[in-house]
């Protein structure tokens, strides 16, 4: 619930706090009644409606801080680490492709406009 109310926080106060991030207190829910059974990212991805690597990696170190029990937990958040990075990464270069086609094709303004 701590990771909910933490990612709620950023959310807009007109929307559902939740729907933003869609980490629902049902996924909260279902984490914790199947707890004893998770202890890798690919589980987490397979079985719950969690969509962002940020959960993944925040859902796994709250249980590894409870239980201490996920195998190789530290080689699965290094996998984790590269994955975000890529992911940011290539979230980036989209990003510049998007400004470099809205600037070759966005309104030109000219000089001599009467505006």
């Amino acid at each position: 619930m701590e990771l909910q109310s933490r990612f709620s926080g950023s959310g807009n106060a007109f929307l559902e706090l939740n729907a933003s991030h869609s980490f629902t207190e049902q996924l909260v829910n279902d984490i914790v009644k199947n707890a004893a059974s998770i202890f890798t990212f690919e589980h987490l991805q397979q079985n719950f409606s969690i969509y962002s690597t940020y959960h993944i990696m925040d859902v796994l170190e709250v249980l590894q801080e409870l239980f201490e029990d996920i195998p190789d937990y530290e080689q699965q958040m290094e996998v984790l680490e590269l994955l975000k990075s890529e992911v940011t990464r290539a979230e980036g270069y989209l990003q510049a492709l998007e400004l470099v086609a809205y600037l070759h094709s966005g309104p030109s303004i000219s000089d001599d406009s009467d505006d």
